[in-house]
């Protein structure tokens, strides 16, 4: 068959993002279209072999995928293989994640999880990669003027303590991250989290440790609030948005030119050729500033405190 150009934006969407449902495919590539026109479309590249339905979704919808055929031709990006069903809710949220990210002009660049993997993998094996830590993403951040690797991770269940202990532990060694967010289904992840941070947690250097709450981020994401360490800040004021003139707040305490233009070398949490995701190593980072606002109360944070612009 004869791929159109919105043919090959499908198929570059779904390597960059993994998977998309009817519905947001309808969205971003057939606006004003009727949905048997789109369903009638993409069925046709289903039976050219380009992409493949997967179904297990809830009221019985589907979701889009390349075919193993489709990832091949476009290498040598990885593209996401596996598409377990109980992991399809979660890989779905993570897609609406990083679309609310992105279009708010929050993440500069994000790195998808099965190419983090591609990578560890090309670095140390198959058989080491349970050995390390992989996110489900890595976005690129500006705060203070400065691009920063942040890990992203989506949890909608809880964990038990050990074994967040045992990932806080293999993030803290990750020097050339600013930060690992984690953004959660409830409150109650979010403070569970919280507390094996404060066993485990080494203060003063990076990466630092926040959370946030995915409904919070779909619904606004620039007041979405994110939980720190010490204090609760909103996400426009943490980091600075993709092309505005605002600049976040600086750290308080100030980096050294040397600092600043560290020498950069590869890492297991960063693929190559990827400009704008820098990663730096052994550079001490200052603490996230505090908002200049004055307290008030909130029940989501850790201690009942919570510090937010009126």
């Amino acid at each position: 068959m004869i791929l159109t150009s919105r043919d090959i934006a499908i198929l570059k969407d779904l390597q960059r993002y993994g998977l998309f449902t009817t519905k947001k495919l309808s969205e971003r590539h057939f606006p004003g279209v009727a949905m048997t026109t789109v369903l009638r479309r993409l069925r046709t590249l289903e039976r050219g072999g380009h992409i493949q339905r997967i179904a297990g979704l809830e009221a019985g919808l589907n979701a889009w995928a390349l075919t193993k055929a489709s990832a091949k031709a476009l290498l040598p990006q990885p593209s996401k293989a596996h598409f377990p069903r109980f992991i399809l809710d979660h890989d779905l949220k993570l897609v609406d994640l990083r679309l609310s990210l992105e279009a708010a002009g929050i993440s500069h660049s994000w790195r998808p999880e099965h190419e983090i993997r591609a990578n560890v993998a090309a670095k140390y094996g198959l058989k080491n990669i349970a050995e390390r830590v992989i996110p489900d993403g890595l976005m690129a951040v500006e705060i203070g003027g400065l691009r920063e690797a942040v890990a992203v991770e989506l949890e909608l269940s809880p964990k038990n303590q050990r074994r967040y202990r045992r990932l806080f532990a293999d993030y803290g060694t990750k020097k050339n991250l600013w930060g690992f967010w984690y953004v959660v289904q409830s409150a109650t992840i979010g403070r569970q989290l919280m507390r094996a941070a404060r066993e485990s947690w080494h203060r003063g250097n990076c990466p630092f440790f926040l959370w946030s709450k995915l409904d919070d981020i779909l619904a606004d994401p620039l007041n979405a609030p994110v939980h720190t360490y010490t204090d609760t800040r909103l996400l426009g004021e943490l980091w600075t948005q993709k092309n505005s003139t605002s600049p976040a707040h600086t750290p308080a305490h100030g980096m050294s030119r040397e600092s600043r233009i560290a020498a950069k070398s590869p890492s297991e949490l960063s693929a190559p050729n990827e400009p704008n995701i820098p990663v730096t190593r052994d550079v001490l980072c200052a603490p996230p500033p505090p908002l200049a606002t004055r307290t008030q109360h909130c029940s989501c944070s850790e201690g009942g405190q919570c510090l937010r612009r009126r």
